[in-house]
């Protein structure tokens, strides 16, 4: 999902906020359940999706107010307000990732054209944490398409080792090498 500067911005000041008032792990349980409850409920989307005013934001209190802490409570009204319920699931995203970076963790993902097995991906995220000095969490895609090798995905860097890729520079060294 693509993580827009807005909900960067209050990713990012919900995090500060939390973390002043070290409620970091409360409020992204919070925010994780609240999640949840909304998607389990076609009709509260509906409901949060709608213009607020007095009455609306009445009815969402008695409905989630004791549900959260104080701060969720108020960053959500805040969202709401502003008209960006759709912004939850990057704000949401992006909220980890600040988690993450406090927290030195790094997620990954490794891309092969066959599943690794368990010990191969433990030794391939050792080797990973090792070079950046972070706990990485290390995902498994497969994608047939690449032939072989693996493309390593970390955070906004690609690491391409495949196959195909190789094929590929191959295929261009030759026709370069042709004229």
């Amino acid at each position: 999902m693509i993580i827009t500067a807005n909900a960067k911005r209050y990713a990012k000041a919900l995090f500060e906020l939390a973390q002043e008032k070290n409620l970091v792990d409360r409020v992204h349980r919070d925010f994780k359940d609240f999640l949840t409850f909304v998607n389990d409920s076609s009709d509260l989307q509906s409901f949060l999706k709608q213009p607020m005013h007095q009455e609306r934001q009445k009815l969402i209190s008695e409905l989630l107010k004791d549900r959260f802490s104080e701060t969720f409570f108020n960053f959500l009204i805040s969202v709401l307000k502003n008209k960006r319920f759709h912004l939850f699931e990057p704000i949401f995203e992006e909220f980890e990732k600040q988690i993450d970076s406090l927290n030195n963790r790094v997620s990954a993902v490794a891309i092969t054209a066959f599943p690794l097995p368990a010990d191969a991906l433990a030794s391939m995220s050792r080797e990973i944490a090792g070079y950046l000095h972070a706990d990485v969490r290390l995902e498994n895609e497969v994608d047939p398409a690449i032939i072989g090798g693996v493309i390593l995905r970390v955070e906004d860097k690609i690491f391409n080792a495949s196959l195909s890729e190789q094929f590929k520079k191959l295929k261009s060294h030759l026709i370069q090498n042709q004229k």
